[in-house]
């Protein structure tokens, strides 16, 4: 005699097959994600040190920085990610009497939720995707101040605690090199 299973059996097992395959198809996707290129120990000249840099970089397959035009001392610096930006550098000198963080005040604000920071400079802000720091220079045998601006374009890590720590550890690192090589140090 023939054992015959009912039709709801059969569909049943053909749907928990479909949702096994459906789960490790998302778990191999998740995985699928990776940096196929090198973390750089410099940001267009300035050293780093890798480590401090890779939290802040998202995963793809190239990686390129771009310098663009600026004027002597006033360095300018774009990472991208496959061609998308990732963070920008900028440099620039100012006189002594101006306040660069009542200048960029609404650019801070738009950062999110500036606060003061130690350890970067003479003042320093850091913020959700980004930071400010000055610090005092002579620059062409006059008085100024050197002030340094990181733009974090993208939530890499995507905790914004984490963001701002790996941020913060970078642009320490980076704003003391960028200052010692315009001689401010």
């Amino acid at each position: 005699m023939k054992h015959s299973r009912p039709a709801s059996v059969g569909r049943s097992r053909r749907t928990v097959a479909a949702l096994v395959a459906a789960v490790a198809l998302a778990a191999v996707a998740g995985c699928g994600s990776s940096r196929d290129y090198t973390v750089p120990d410099s940001l267009c000249g300035v050293p780093v040190h890798s480590a401090d840099l890779a939290p802040l970089l998202p995963d793809g397959g190239t990686l390129k920085q771009d310098r663009y035009p600026s004027e002597p001392g006033a360095p300018r610096c774009t990472v991208l990610v496959d061609d998308s930006q990732v963070m920008r550098f900028s440099g620039d000198f100012a006189e002594p009497e101006t306040d660069p963080f009542k200048v960029n005040e609404a650019g801070l604000l738009d950062q999110g939720h500036p606060e003061q920071v130690e350890h970067v400079g003479k003042r320093a802000t850091l913020t959700d995707h980004g930071a400010l720091a000055v610090t005092d220079c002579t620059h062409q045998g006059k008085r100024k101040q050197y002030v340094v601006e990181l733009d974090l374009a993208t939530d890499t890590p995507g905790k914004t605690a984490d963001r701002r720590s790996a941020a913060l550890t970078l642009f320490r690192s980076y704003f003391a090199h960028a200052a010692q090589k315009q001689g401010c140090w």
